[in-house]
């Protein structure tokens, strides 16, 4: 999921991030961290559970609609992103997954978010749809990509 988000939004990957699970299988999670899969460091000193991110699936969290995970990026400028599952949806033959079904603004650069606060960068696009398929496209991309440096296996969340 990280990947794809990093995709979605144009960033670079070059700064830690974490899900933090808000709810799960219907119920509220408190203290529920699915870690950056590069750091060492995997103790919470709030006491709450930590799990390897590259030992995560999206399925094992996103059960029920409405469970929901918040995705922070860049712990200097706290990029939250809130993900809520809202359905289950049965594969189509003819449609390439992952998909974009819509966009709305640009995503900002990876590191302008005092920026972004002030209001100094302009984030509006005419086109939805232009976005989505650009969306699209990278993420095939970092498929085809993924595909390759790992031998044919996809890599969990």
């Amino acid at each position: 999921m990280h990947q794809v988000l990093q995709v979605a939004f144009n960033w670079y990957d070059s700064h830690l991030h974490s899900f933090f699970v808000n709810k799960t299988d219907g119920k509220r999670a408190d203290n529920l961290e699915i870690d950056n899969p590069d750091r060492d460091d995997v103790t919470d000193l709030f006491g709450g559970q930590v799990y390897q991110g590259k030992e995560e699936t999206l399925a094992d969290w996103f059960i029920m609609p409405k469970d929901k995970t918040t995705y922070v990026y860049d712990f200097g400028d706290d990029w939250n992103h809130e993900i809520v599952f809202s359905k289950k949806i049965t594969p189509e033959n003819a449609v390439n997954y992952p998909r974009c079904t819509s966009a709305k603004n640009l995503a900002p650069d990876e590191n302008p978010r005092w920026e972004v606060i002030q209001g100094e960068v302009d984030l509006s696009h005419p086109d939805g749809k232009q976005l989505a398929r650009e969306v699209i496209e990278g993420l095939h991309n970092m498929l085809e990509d993924m595909l390759t440096s790992y031998g044919g296996e996809m890599m969990p969340f």
